[in-house]
C-alpha cells in the first residue's frame, strides 16, 4: 500500500509519502492522490500545505462525493499531530479500491 501511495502521489508540490501516519496529516498527499485520477475535483495548485483542516475537509469531502467512507475528520488530523495509522490505511484502501477497479 505505501509503495503505491508513492507512485500515484510522486511529483506532487509539498507531497512526500514515507508512512501511513504524518505524510497524510496537512492532507495534500490526500488531494494529491484524488487528483491523480479525477483532475476535475481538486484544484490541487490552490492548496497550502498549512491548511491542514480545509485540505483534509476537501479531500474527504470529495471522497464522500464518490461514494467513499469518511474514516478521519478534518478535526482529527489537526489535533493529532501522529494520526492513526490504522484509520488513514484503511482510508487509503478505500481510496484505492474505488479508483483502481
Amino acid at each position: 500500500m505505501l509503495e503505491w501511495c508513492k507512485e500515484v502521489t510522486q511529483g506532487y508540490r509539498g507531497v512526500k509519502v514515507t508512512n501511513m501516519t504524518t505524510s497524510w496529516r496537512n492532507g495534500m498527499a490526500f488531494c494529491a492522490l484524488i487528483h491523480k485520477f479525477r483532475p476535475d475535483l481538486i484544484n490541487f495548485d490552490s492548496l497550502s500545505p498549512l491548511d491542514i483542516k480545509s485540505n483534509c475537509k476537501l479531500a474527504f469531502d470529495t471522497a464522500a462525493d464518490l461514494g467513499i467512507p469518511k474514516v478521519l475528520e478534518p478535526s482529527d488530523m489537526v489535533l493529532l499531530a501522529v494520526p492513526d495509522k490504522l484509520s488513514v490505511m484503511t482510508y487509503l484502501y478505500q481510496l484505492r479500491s474505488y479508483f483502481t477497479n
